[in-house]
């Protein structure tokens, strides 16, 4: 049985090894990524990875 918690707005879920983790959602519908695109997805990656996982989680990465 999955424990889930609430807290601070986030749902958290119990795990196998005791540890909550957060129940974390994005879209895994493939997308079209251009030439540019998949420069500046890769610019993003490397240089700034806490915005790029933002963006990622939120479903904003291909986003115009």
């Amino acid at each position: 049985m999955n424990t889930i918690i609430i807290e601070n707005g986030i749902s958290y879920v119990l795990s196998s090894d005791g540890m909550y983790y957060p129940a974390l959602k994005y879209d895994t519908a493939e997308s079209h990524y251009g030439k540019y695109g998949l420069l500046r997805k890769r610019y993003l990656q490397e240089h700034y990875k806490g915005y790029y996982t933002a963006l990622l989680l939120h479903g904003k990465l291909t986003e115009i």
